[in-house]
C-alpha cells in the first residue's frame, strides 16, 4: 500500500506569525545598530553644535526603542 502524502507532512510547530515578529524585530535592532552607529559618527564630526540630521536621527532612535518594548 502507497503512502499517501498525508502520512508523510509533519506540521510545522512554529506558527507563522512568531516568525514575522522575530524578521520584524531583527530588522529593527539591524536598524537601530545603524542608527546608532550613524549618530556616533555625527556627534563625533558635529560635536555639540546644534543639528536638524541629528535631532531627527534622534526622534527616529527613540521611536525604534519604543517599538522593541
Amino acid at each position: 500500500m502507497a503512502a499517501t502524502h498525508h502520512e508523510h507532512w509533519t506540521p510545522v510547530r512554529v506558527p507563522a506569525l512568531t516568525v514575522g515578529r522575530k524578521r520584524r524585530e531583527a530588522r529593527t535592532r539591524r536598524r537601530l545598530t545603524e542608527v546608532e552607529g550613524f549618530l556616533d559618527e555625527l556627534h563625533g564630526d558635529l560635536g555639540d553644535r546644534p543639528s536638524t540630521l541629528v535631532g531627527a536621527l534622534e526622534g527616529y532612535r527613540r521611536t525604534l526603542r519604543a517599538g522593541r518594548r
